[in-house]
């Protein structure tokens, strides 16, 4: 049987996509799907170990065939690996080309970690891929449709590469890419085990009615859809509200869609951002490890050095704010805490009983660089705070728990 059955979904539902053929010539990029204002994901991230990242060109679904850009990334070895496709997010008003390549998200590192391939597709007019989104008025479906279509065909390139397992596939994308990741469900292909969506959606400009198109195209793909998909959503997510975001969860089970909705509660300023940011793996990854042993798929951490360090959890010592309980510290040492407090997340604070501080934000781990920054200065360094809570303990505190 093969992948007849992707074939047979094309041919079934490829009316509602040539419906917008022509319309692309004429529209181009009038809309687009947007996503999170927040910085590019990941943005200058990378692991301390190789990912054997490449760039490879793919041709998209017949009959136009497009270029597509796709990263390839995979732990070191021969393989054959398991594959995780990972779809990218679009980032805000930024015109589609001109957004950076996908190549640096802690969804790609978690997938390696576990021993997976991955493949990163730009979709068509993003970064370097050629052609243009299709113009779909209202329709989220069409939206999704049409770049399924194309995930379908850099499926198809990499299950012919040697050192992937194409009978182990899982597919995955945040907020547009995690829309696309619920539209190629549609395409019921049967290598593909699962579906993990990380804040999915799309927001097509100059459409008045997205709440309403999201939830009609939400009960489409439950109902073509069989592949068991594994939704993660916060409570202060940006973009999708969580009425909005359990109301598609709902519409898509009650059509037969195969679900599992979690609810992340509130991460920082924004949970629709979570794949960019260290601190946020270990709230998602136990979910999506048990999601993909449920589906029979690796989920044992196979090459650690894909990982960041897992930040300490709040103590309650004192407020944030409170400069005055920074102990060990003297003026020169809060003047750094106050510039601490004003830095971005990921951001870690390390005291010395000596009196010496040290402060490190941004990039793939920061609480291990910092770590690595104490014991090159010969500090015994401990950590006061990281990103908006307080997690020092005092040493009488610790003895005594």
């Amino acid at each position: 049987m093969g992948h007849s059955m992707a074939r047979y979904n094309r041919r079934m539902l490829s009316p509602l996509f040539k419906g917008f053929a022509n319309v692309v010539l004429i529209l181009a990029l009038a809309l687009f799907p947007t996503a999170s204002n927040a910085a590019a994901e990941g943005a200058g991230i990378a692991p301390p170990i190789p990912t054997n990242e490449r760039v490879v060109t793919v041709p998209g679904h017949l009959p136009d065939a497009v270029k597509l850009q796709v990263t390839i990334m995979t732990p070191t070895g021969a393989g054959p690996f398991p594959l995780a496709v990972l779809n990218h997010m679009s980032y805000g008003t930024m015109p589609a080309a001109e957004q950076e390549r996908y190549h640096r998200s802690f969804g790609a590192y978690y997938f390696l970690s576990r021993g997976y391939a991955v493949a990163m597709p730009m979709m068509r007019g993003f970064a370097g891929s050629e052609g243009h989104q299709i113009s779909s008025g209202c329709n989220h479906e069409a939206l999704g449709l049409a770049n399924a279509f194309d995930i379908d065909a850099v499926v198809d390139y990499m299950v012919k590469q040697p050192f992937v397992d194409g009978h182990r596939i899982v597919v995955a994308g945040t907020s547009f890419g995690g829309w696309n990741t619920l539209a190629y469900g549609m395409l019921n292909r049967p290598d593909v085990k699962g579906l993990v969506n990380f804040a999915g959606g799309a927001l097509i400009a100059n459409c008045r009615a997205q709440e309403v198109g999201l939830n009609i195209a939400a009960e489409h793909f439950g109902k073509n859809s069989h592949i068991p998909s594994l939704w993660l959503y916060g409570e202060n997510d940006a973009l999708f509200g969580v009425a909005l975001w359990q109301s598609m969860f709902d519409k898509y089970v009650a059509a037969g869609g195969k679900g599992e909705l979690i609810n992340l509660g509130k991460f920082l300023k924004d949970t629709h951002n979570m794949l960019a940011f260290p601190e946020a793996v270990a709230t998602w990854a136990p979910r999506v490890d048990r999601f993909l042993r449920e589906i029979g798929l690796p989920n044992d951490i196979s090459y650690p050095g894909y990982l960041p360090s897992e930040f300490p959890p709040s103590s309650h010592f004192a407020a944030l704010d409170d400069i005055a309980a920074v102990p060990f510290v003297n003026e020169d040492g809060r003047n750094v805490y106050r510039k601490f407090l004003a830095a971005p997340s990921p951001r870690v604070f390390f005291i010395s009983p000596t009196g010496w501080v040290q402060v490190t934000t941004g990039g793939f781990d920061p609480l291990a660089r910092g770590k690595k920054l104490c014991a090159e200065a010969g500090q015994q360094c401990q950590v006061y705070a990281v990103d908006d809570n307080v997690t020092w303990v005092p040493s009488n505190e610790k003895k005594t728990r």
